[in-house]
């Protein structure tokens, strides 16, 4: 087993209250250490459900925390073809990680991810960010765990304020009866905050860079008071077009501030872009500089090749897809943090930032969000996070000071 006294308090916490449940949810922090506790805590035969790029990720943990047992371990990526055949009787634990991704009670990944937890006689959901946007997409995960047996309507009704719009469609979006929802949350949640885990840890901060470039023509027909009613993800999707040539109108600008300001004062950076073409052209930009990069099309072996040059010192930039990079990896080398592109989404934002505020940052970390003076783009980053602080972080409890009493 391993050793308990290289263990942080919070992950000693962590381990035993996984391995005292045959179902919980780990839902500290990115950055504070999540994965080690549960290698330590599960049952073997075990069944890890992760995102593909976490994958090697995965081995190095369990080489490194309970090498004896690896070939006790199956780790499989939720996009795995195979998955729909995979039973959870052939394993004592199944843990999910990342398992926001099981937040879509429609998408396959979600019904094979749900239905092995449900199965399972152990199972571990591990997740940094537990609501990723809203309320309503817990249910998947807690009603697979048997945390909720709500229907997917009972539960929506409750819990996300869900109604008929004009158009007779159901809404999701909303919010209702969130401290009712943390008390549930509570008795099956296990969650420290960086504070809590690291306190040695500086705290990040976040600034908005609003870049003086013209507004587009277009963004005159949506209504930011229309855009404010809609699913994040619908207005988003809304304005594709828009906010990819948003992006690719950034690329001079942001090359110019990584340049001027941000490798004048930093010898390492980590840069965040959303579409493919806006990283092509950042590469070419600063083609001058040693770059690593990430997207959706790197091979995993190179991936982990490429934060471990950035890790070495080997390139002063790591230049990623926030899709594919944004999540998992450790990129701790650097204090600063660019989104060229950002999500409206409150969880990536945070899950992209923590690449570097994790345990082994030597400092405070600065995250800039590039975004263009009085575009929407601009109104809705600065929404989500302000709608992080006021819904998503008091719904889910931090795990009491007492903890440590019995630990």
């Amino acid at each position: 087993m391993t050793d308990r006294a290289v263990l942080r308090p919070t992950q000693k916490a962590t381990l035993d209250f996984v391995r005292g449940r045959r179902r919980s949810i780990v839902a500290s922090d990115p950055g504070t250490g999540k994965t080690a506790p549960v290698i330590a805590a599960v049952d073997v035969p075990c069944l890890v459900l992760a995102p593909a790029s976490l994958l090697i990720n995965w081995r190095r943990e369990i080489e490194t925390w309970r090498p004896w047992d690896r070939d006790q371990f199956e780790i499989v990526s939720y996009s795995d073809r195979d998955l729909r055949y995979r039973e959870a009787d052939d394993y004592a634990t199944v843990v999910a990680d990342e398992a926001h991704y099981l937040k879509n009670h429609e998408a396959k990944r979600t019904l094979e991810g749900c239905r092995l937890l449900h199965q399972a006689d152990k199972a571990v959901a591990v997740t940094g960010t537990l609501v990723p946007n809203r309320p309503i997409e817990l249910w998947p995960l807690l009603y697979s765990l048997g945390f909720t047996d709500l229907s997917f309507m009972s539960f929506a009704r409750h819990y996300a304020a869900a109604y008929l719009d004009d158009f007779g469609r159901w809404r999701f979006e909303g919010a209702s009866n969130l401290y009712e929802l943390r008390d549930l949350l509570a008795d099956h949640v296990i969650r420290f905050t960086k504070e809590e885990a690291i306190p040695e840890l500086p705290p990040k901060t976040w600034r908005v860079i609003s870049l003086d470039l013209p507004v587009d023509r277009r963004e005159k027909d949506y209504s930011l008071a229309d855009l404010r009613r809609l699913d994040d993800a619908v207005a988003f999707e809304a304005m594709s077009t828009i906010l990819r040539e948003h992006g690719t109108r950034k690329i001079p600008a942001a090359a110019r501030y990584l340049e001027e300001v941000v490798l004048e004062e930093e010898d390492q950076v980590v840069v965040f872009y959303h579409h493919r073409d806006v990283g092509d052209g950042l590469e070419d930009a600063l083609d001058h500089h040693s770059i690593v990069r990430v997207d959706g099309s790197t091979p995993l072996a190179a991936r982990q090749e490429a934060v471990d040059a950035f890790q070495a010192g080997e390139a002063r930039i790591f230049l990623g897809q926030i899709q594919a990079a944004g999540v998992g990896l450790t990129l701790t080398a650097a204090r600063r943090v660019v989104m060229v592109e950002a999500s409206w989404v409150p969880s990536v934002l945070d899950q992209g930032a923590d690449r570097c505020h994790r345990i082994g940052s030597s400092g405070n970390v600065l995250i800039d969000v590039l975004t263009i003076h009085r575009s929407i783009d601009e109104a809705q980053v600065r929404r989500a996070i302000e709608k992080k602080l006021k819904v998503i972080d008091p719904l889910v409890p931090s795990t009491s000071a007492d903890t440590f009493a019995t630990t």
